[in-house]
């Protein structure tokens, strides 16, 4: 989807990362492209873990769109959102994080008034 808004957080901790670097930004705020795309580079040397959101209307949207993974994993192998893992047709790339949403069904509008209390 075109145009919406997604954060990246680079998370350093002196815990698990022997270097910092000392002049970065920590948190970046992009928008989709019109293929619902949307890039971003890690600073040098990268954080050991990394956070990425995407906001989407929770009145209308299922999707966990909240990703905490480690950079290792995904240069290696992608990272898939909880509704990416549970379809097979979807499969993250290397260096891709795939956020998958589904619209809820009418009948989820209907009665989300009263199950969001």
């Amino acid at each position: 989807m075109a145009k919406l808004a997604v954060s990246a957080s680079f998370l350093y901790d002196k815990k698990y990362d022997q270097e910092i670097p000392t002049n970065y930004v920590a948190s970046l705020s992009l928008e989709t492209d019109e293929k619902g795309e949307a890039h971003f580079k890690f600073p040098q040397p990268p954080p050991t873990h990394f956070s990425a959101q995407v906001r989407l209307d929770e009145s209308r949207w299922h999707c966990r769109c909240v990703i905490l993974a480690s950079t290792a994993d995904l240069v290696r192998e992608g990272i898939g959102g909880p509704l990416a893992k549970q379809d097979e047709r979807y499969k993250a790339a290397p260096g891709e994080i795939l956020v998958i949403a589904r619209p809820f069904s009418f009948f989820e509008r209907l009665f989300y008034p009263i199950m969001k209390e």
